[in-house]
């Protein structure tokens, strides 16, 4: 019976050993908004996504009035050009 146990606790330590090394995402405790420059694709996505949720959400009203979705895309994309340019100054 000890053999048993015996092996099966080298098992496990093997089985520990052998783990994917982290990852460094949102489940590791990581925050994914802070900018880092090995992996810079993370704040893209965000950013992206942001962009695209701001182009859906003033596309809904413009649409009663009949605009294209281009519209909304050009006055998303203005502003959010606009606030980086006065962030980096």
């Amino acid at each position: 019976m000890s053999t048993t146990v015996a092996s099966i606790a080298t098992a496990t330590a093997n089985a520990t050993a052998n783990r994917a090394p982290p990852q460094a995402g949102i489940f590791e405790g990581l925050n994914p908004t802070r900018y880092n420059a090995n992996n810079p694709i993370i704040l893209f996505i965000i950013q992206a996504a942001i962009v695209i949720a701001l182009c859906r959400a003033l596309y809904w009203p413009l649409s009663k009035i009949r605009q294209p979705p281009v519209i909304a895309e050009v006055i998303t994309v203005g502003f959010s050009c606009d606030a980086s340019c006065k962030i980096s100054k």
